[in-house]
Order: structure tokens, then sequence, then C-alpha cells
């Protein structure tokens, strides 16, 4: 059993494909290409088609904030947002669904976990705000019911993905944010006004945080007297990070976490891999790097400034929801506990959720007649001409990204095809140099000769940094010593250790 990833919604959808290829095409596997070209389409169309319906549920998650603050404000700018709410759907859906930072876990079997955990956590959340509705209508029979299909979600949603476990603490936190800060709201009655302070929905929230607590009780159980994710068993061309100290480790992570934003934002330079070569350690305040950590230190801080000041004079939640949404999935993947990579464009896609919101949130607002309410002693714009720059800018981000996903998918072909093209860009990662110095090795000794020089190139890029990785058995000659351990077409009786010889005599 492998206890160092436990993700069996995932595993469950992969073994129905399985059954409905047929037992044939489960022995071929590996044996014959053809017959597992053909079954492939199972699993890619399964993909695809659960793609679709999160890009459905994104249109229709990025919806109801925005809905939900229309009805807190007077009927004027409730009819102005109508409108505005839908175009920033639209738009957001479309930004969405053209992300080329998607392709990793739609074209990949493996990042089926991703898609299905961003499903599910999207359904908790529909149930979540249906378990408000009901609670704020006196229906406690429907109130239940919507909270016992959000607790289900959501804890399914956590044995798709690990990072699932933080958004039931989002739901609370928004819900904790509008009960204390939301302005009251004032409703006619008979006998005048009734003003009324948002409540805070205690059930909901209960049962939203059971979720995260049981799977983490479940899963320290599940996972007890086990240390296969220790971090001396993780490889530093799998995660270099890991084998920093201190600073230089903090540091890195920080760096790690702005270039994930960065990527959400500007996805320029994408690569399968985020190894060493790729990522460098940053070593010092002043690196050239932390440029981009302050960089976005300071547009979180004018975000959440903004999210706060909407929340407070107009009762909006829209800005805080999508914070939450954009960076607690990324705090499991911080490097706060051990994982096996030190960065992977799949953890983007529950983040990027929030991201949309947040494009949504500020096409309505732009495209509204409400804009000198919502930025005092800021001129106001025609409304055709705000309207305009926003669409005009959105637009061309979502040619941006569809046409460089276009691009991206042919690469993930398989692992040979979308090695060889990132290396193009990566020369020097060191997990894309032994990849395929293990991987691919031809027909000929030229062939192999070639793989030893890009296994020799990935144990250099680790040597060059010297005392600043920490020493342990699982760092020091690495790539060569996998490289030994292969076995080749070329030298098929060969012993462990003797292909390398031979090479170094081809050399």
């Amino acid at each position: 059993v492998v206890v160092a990833s436990f993700r069996t919604d995932a595993i469950i959808t992969e073994i129905v494909n399985k059954y409905v290829l047929g037992e044939k095409w489960v022995h071929e596997l590996g044996k014959d290409s053809d017959i597992e070209h053909k079954g492939a389409w199972m699993f890619h169309w399964t993909n695809i088609l659960l793609y679709a319906a999160v890009c459905y549920l994104v249109v229709d998650t990025v919806l109801l904030p925005a809905t939900n603050a229309a009805l807190r404000s007077n009927r004027r700018l409730k009819e102005q947002t109508v409108s505005s709410k839908h175009l920033g759907a639209l738009v957001a859906g479309l930004w969405f669904a053209s992300h080329p930072i998607h392709t990793e876990c739609v074209a990949q079997l493996v990042g089926r976990a991703e898609v299905l955990a961003a499903l599910l956590c999207l359904l908790g959340t529909k149930f979540h705000g249906m378990a408000k509705s009901q609670a704020k209508s006196k229906r406690p029979l429907g109130m239940l019911v919507s909270c016992v299909a959000m607790m289900i979600c959501l804890f399914l949603a956590c044995l798709c993905k690990e990072t699932a476990v933080v958004l039931p603490i989002v739901l609370i936190g928004t819900d904790i944010a509008v009960a204390l800060l939301a302005p009251a709201v004032s409703t006619p009655k008979e006998k005048g006004m009734l003003v009324t302070k948002p409540s805070f929905p205690l059930f909901a929230a209960f049962c939203a945080i059971s979720v995260t607590l049981g799977y983490l009780a479940f899963r320290s159980w599940l996972f007890a007297g086990h240390q296969d994710l220790a971090e001396d068993h993780i490889l530093i061309v799998d995660n270099f990070v890991l084998h920093l100290s201190g600073m230089d480790k903090l540091r890195t992570a920080l760096y790690i976490q702005a270039k994930y934003l960065q990527l959400l934002f500007w996805p320029s330079r994408i690569s399968c891999d985020y190894s060493l070569g790729v990522i460098e350690p940053v070593f010092s305040w002043t690196d050239p790097s932390m440029m981009l950590v302050y960089g976005a230190i300071i547009g979180l801080l004018a975000i959440v400034a903004a999210a706060l000041d909407t929340l407070i004079k107009t009762g909006n939640s829209t800005l805080v929801h999508a914070i939450g949404w954009t960076l607690a999935p990324l705090i499991p993947a911080s490097h706060i506990v051990t994982i096996g990579t030190p960065m992977a464009e799949r953890l983007l896609f529950t983040p990027s959720v929030g991201v949309a919101i947040m494009i949504c949130h500020f096409i309505t607002v732009l495209t509204r007649g409400d804009l000198k309410s919502q930025v005092p002693n800021q001129p106001e714009l025609p409304s055709s001409v705000r309207s305009s720059i926003a669409i005009a800018l959105f637009c061309f981000a979502v040619a941006w990204f569809a046409i460089t996903t276009h691009q991206r998918v042919p690469e993930w072909a398989d692992s040979k095809t979308i090695f060889e093209a990132d290396i193009k860009k990566f020369p020097r990662s060191t997990k894309l140099n032994i990849g395929l110095a293990r991987g691919w090795w031809g027909e000929t000794a030229d062939d192999a000769a070639m793989s030893y020089e890009r296994a020799r190139k990935s144990q250099e890029v680790i040597d060059s940094y010297g005392d600043a990785l920490t020493k342990s058995p699982y760092v020091i000659g690495q790539p060569l010593m996998a490289f030994q351990q292969t076995r080749t077409s070329v030298w098929p009786d060969a012993r462990p250790g003797e292909s390398l010889v031979q090479v170094e005599k081809i050399m």
C-alpha cells in the first residue's frame, strides 16, 4: 500500500475507465502501444468532461457573491449590477477555461485529482450558500439537507486532493468577515424600516469545520507509523527546497509562492517541471528574485485593503471570497508540510477559481454606473468607455491564453514530448535532464552517450551549490547513480554500474 498519496475518488474514476475499456486493454497495458493508445481516449474524454463541468460551476460560483451583494443594496444598484455581473461571469469563465496552466491537469491522468477536487469544492460551496439561504428562510429541514450535502462534497474533495482541506475554512472565514464587518441592511416593513445585521450561520460553520477536522483525524489514523514522506527520503532532484536550511528555505519558499501568483496572471515560460535549475535557491533578501516576492506582497495588501473596504461600506463579500479561494489552497504547497515537489502548475488549478471570482467582480464594478460611489474622489468615466477598456483587456488575455493552450496541448502527448519541449526552455533543469537520461536511451551507443551527458549535467547543477544544500545519502551523486541503475536495450545484460563504465569508454 502506498500511503504517500491517498486520493481515493480519483483512483475510483480511473478504475471505472479501465472497467469500461475491458480486460483486454488492461492486460495489454504497457505491452502493446497500439492498444494502449486506442484505449487512452476514455481517460482523456473523462478529464475533458470533468473540466467542462468545473468551468460551468466556476461561472455559477462567480455569479453567486455578486448576486448576494446586489440584494443587499438599493434597487437602482441591483438593476445596474444584473447585466454587468453576467458580462463579468462570461469573461471570467472564458479566462478560466482557456488558462494554459490547466493543460497539465486535463492532459494528464494524474491531474484528475485536482479537477475532481475543484469540482467537489465548487459543489460544496453551492450547497453552503443554499444552507445559508434556508437558514434565513427558517427552513431547518432544508438547511440540514444542504449542510449534509456540503459535508459530503467537501469530504470527497479532500479524498481527491489534500489541498481541499482548507476550503471549509475559507467558507467559515468569509461568513465571519461578513457577520463582523458588513453593514446593517434596511428593509421596508409595514410599520417602518427594519434594520438587520448579517448573521453568522453557526450550524453551517460547524458542519464545514467538522469536515476539515474529520479528514485530518482520518488521515492521521491511516498514515500512523508510516514515514514515506520523511524529508530525508525525498530526492533532491524531486524537491530541493527540503534540502535547504534556515532562512534559505524560507526565502525560496516565499519566492515559489510569488511565482505561483505570477503564473496565475502572467503564464509565460511554463514548464512541466520546476526543479533545481528552473527554480533557483534564494540566498539573500536582496536577491533579484525577491523583487517578485515584495511586489506580490504589495499587490496582496492592496487587494485585501480593497476587499475589506468594499465589505465594510457595501456588504459585498466577493473579494474576500476570492482571496480565500486564491491563497488558501496554496498553503499546503508552501513547504510548511513535506511535499514531493518544489512547485507544480497543477497546484494552481483550485486557486485559479479565486482569480476568476476577482475578474468577475472588477468587470462588474467597471461596467456599471456607480464607479464614483465605489471610489471616492475619483472622476467618473462614461460607462461605455470603462466597459470598452475592461472588455478589450480581458479579451486580449483570453485570446493569449487560448493560443498558448493550443500550442501547449500537443506537447503533453506523452512524457517524452513534454520533457523535450520544456528542456529547450530550461536546459539546466535537473529533473528534466535526469528524466531524459533514464527514460530514453535510444537504439545506439551515441544515444546512450547523450543520455549520460544529460545525467552529468544534472549532477553538475546540484554540485554547483556545494554546502548550500544539506548533505545526505540521497543528495550526493543522485543523477549518476540513477543512470547506473538503468538497464538499456544497448547493454541488456549489463550488471548494475557496468552501463556507466561502458558509456564512459565511448566518451
